[in-house]
């Protein structure tokens, strides 16, 4: 495990030892923050709408009937923004796009279109690794945004014809009790997440070895170790930043 850490921090390292490559030719960022971004949209969309509505839902009923309906707002919302969006969105980027990126470079290793890109003398892991690692950092900040604006829609949506918590006083109760710190410490956690998604994704794509079996391991391993790194930051960042 020690080895395979050193191995993964040292390719990292050289990948953005090509930064002045790749910013010299911004359209390689540009075209994978097309693909990894406005291509999940639709998923995304669609996760954020049931988060919303489960988060108003399960709020509501663990609440007692004597607290003040706004309540669900300030609980649910919040909860929204520090941790349900950032997490499960994150977690849904790496099962929809670090899998991808993994399929996609470890295909190309196997077939060896990343051993021909080195012989026509361009830096493999400067030309592929590095552009999906900075627009990975840009992208997941940008759709957890994006998700917590349609989460807590359908939220306050869900909140009103689900258990008749009257939209305003869903508002009222956000705007009171969610605070700068709460929306800070959500998005906070957001570059390092795509930070860990996009370097692990590639990372386990230039291992790939043994043919579409290979392929297929290294998928596996990429998509649980970048879940758990997703994890361990949230902890990491979460502690420091509310405890």
């Amino acid at each position: 495990m020690v080895r395979q850490l050193g191995r993964y921090v040292l390719f990292t390292l050289r990948a953005f030892g090509g930064m002045g490559y790749v910013l010299r030719r911004p359209k390689l960022v540009l075209k994978q923050v097309y693909t990894l971004g406005l291509l999940s949209l639709p998923v995304i969309s669609f996760a954020s709408i049931f988060l919303g509505m489960v988060t108003a839902l399960m709020v509501s009923y663990q609440l007692e009937a004597g607290v003040p309906k706004f309540y669900v707002g300030a609980t649910g919302g919040r909860s929204l923004l520090i941790e349900i969006a950032p997490l499960v969105i994150a977690l849904l980027v790496v099962a929809r796009v670090g899998s991808n990126i993994t399929a996609r470079i470890g295909t190309m290793k196997v077939t060896e279109q990343i051993d021909a890109l080195e012989t026509m003398g361009i830096n493999s892991v400067h030309y592929l690794a590095l552009p999906i690692i900075l627009a990975s950092i840009v992208v997941v900040p940008v759709l957890v945004i994006y998700s917590d604006l349609i989460s807590l829609v359908a939220a306050a949506v869900s909140a009103k014809v689900i258990v008749n918590v009257p939209i305003p006083q869903y508002i009222f109760g956000l705007k009171r009790y969610a605070t700068l710190n709460d929306v800070l410490g959500g998005l906070l956690k957001t570059p390092f997440f795509g930070l860990a998604m996009g370097s692990i994704s590639v990372y386990y794509g230039f291992q790939t070895e043994l043919g579409a079996e290979g392929v297929g391991k290294s998928v596996t391993a990429s998509v649980v170790t970048s879940a758990a790194l997703i994890m361990i930051l949230d902890f990491i960042v979460a502690f420091w930043m509310f405890r």
